[in-house]
């Protein structure tokens, strides 16, 4: 079962046409990725869940050589590329200041959505993504019924969508979700770290994917969902092709580098590495590498002791 959880990081005004602007992009994530229940508890609005229908019991067990592998790739890149489209329609509805359709930018004009928020109001949302197993069920009682998931899988995807504060990043997914990406979904992916969570003592590769350009032709977002069970997002075609260019090949090369001397323990040169990546034109706001600068000048510049290429997450 794959499981996603997304929550909206800044309050938005309590208009029913702004909501039904969430909506149309919410329904991404209804076609692409999966079905939305209303929580797992915390302040998260939605889970979003794919269901595979095989016994999924054992998924933690690295051996284990999956029944039904060709869907696990169909659900992975279908779902990654739900909430790219969620990304580049929301940057498009913060544009949109037509008072006629009433888009997300127009809703920043208000003076009461500026005396509120500012001048520089948007709408961002945060998706942690992670491929596991799940319990599902209705939890509540007489006066209340939620159908929700329970899993430490869904504690991973917790987590995950609060760190995409921390790195600066829409979008963190998994190890055990990018190994079932395809090969042209991996290559426009970065790993960012690797960690460890509250409640869990194995380590874990987090990876984004960089959209650098949102000015592409969506086309038909509409997804047969039944079609999509069986067809897997080619991201060599399209806009996908498009969502990053020469300049960023060129900032990968640099960031891989310093990451691959952040792991191996010399954090000298991750340091310089990454500060040569932030000083490339374009990137000096660039979240994970500004993160992982963070990390290296707050221990001192020098990896721990007993540094074995991954580190505890404690933000929650």
């Amino acid at each position: 079962m794959l499981l996603i959880l997304y929550s909206i990081q800044k309050n938005p005004p309590k208009q029913s046409e702004y909501f039904n602007q969430l909506a149309e992009s919410n329904s991404q994530t209804q076609s692409s990725a999966g079905h939305r229940s209303s929580g797992n508890g915390s302040n998260n609005p939605f889970d979003v869940v794919r269901r595979r229908n095989s016994d999924c019991r054992n998924l933690d067990d690295p051996s284990l050589k999956l029944r039904d592998e060709p869907s696990c790739g169909i659900i992975a890149n279908n779902s990654l590329a739900a909430f790219v489209k969620v990304l580049i329609q929301l940057d498009k509805a913060n544009s949109d200041k037509d008072s006629t359709y009433k888009g997300l930018g127009w809703y920043a004009t208000l003076p009461s959505i500026q005396q509120r928020f500012g001048n520089t109001f948007s709408v961002r949302m945060g998706f942690g993504l992670h491929f596991g197993w799940a319990i599902e069920g209705a939890i509540g009682s007489v006066h209340k019924i939620d159908a929700s998931y329970l899993s430490p899988h869904v504690n991973v995807a917790a987590r995950l969508e609060g760190a995409t504060k921390q790195f600066g990043v829409p979008i963190l997914f998994s190890s055990s979700l990018y190994r079932w990406l395809s090969p042209d979904a991996q290559r426009l992916c970065r790993q960012l770290d690797n960690i460890t969570v509250k409640g869990s003592n194995e380590p874990l590769g987090i990876w984004t994917i960089d959209v650098k350009n949102f000015d592409v032709d969506l086309g038909d977002c509409d997804m047969d969902v039944k079609a999509a069970v069986h067809r897997a997002t080619d991201f060599s075609k399209g806009f996908f092709a498009q969502l990053q260019d020469e300049g960023h090949k060129k900032f990968m090369e640099m960031f891989r580098k310093g990451f691959d001397a952040y792991i191996s323990g010399d954090w000298h040169a991750a340091h310089d590495l990454m500060t040569k990546a932030v000083g490339m034109p374009g990137y000096h706001e660039d979240g994970p590498a500004l993160a992982l600068i963070q990390v290296i000048k707050i221990a001192g510049g020098t990896a721990p002791p007993t540094w074995s290429g991954f580190r505890e997450l404690t933000e929650k």
